[in-house]
């Protein structure tokens, strides 16, 4: 009886752990996610001297303000999941 308790405890501690690293995990996804939104944020204008037609300009502006806005979903979603 007395070796099942050891093991159990054991086995507590052990899930207790994954418990505290999944959560981790957890936190650095929803941080990762929040960065690229922000990059996304900040690479959607090209600069001024890049010589470029005005629609391929504009085109690579939305689609950057399109993936900022998933990123911003997606850590959104999972913040109220988590």
């Amino acid at each position: 009886l007395c070796i099942q308790w050891v093991k159990a405890c054991a086995h507590a501690a052990c899930w207790s752990e994954e418990v505290q690293l999944l959560q981790e995990e957890m936190w650095h996804t929803k941080q990762f996610l929040k960065y690229k939104a922000e990059w996304w944020e900040q690479h959607g204008e090209l600069p001024g001297d890049v010589l470029v037609d005005s629609s391929i300009r504009e085109g690579i502006s939305a689609y950057a303000d399109q993936q900022a806005t998933l990123q911003h979903k997606l850590s959104n979603h999972f913040s109220s999941l988590w």
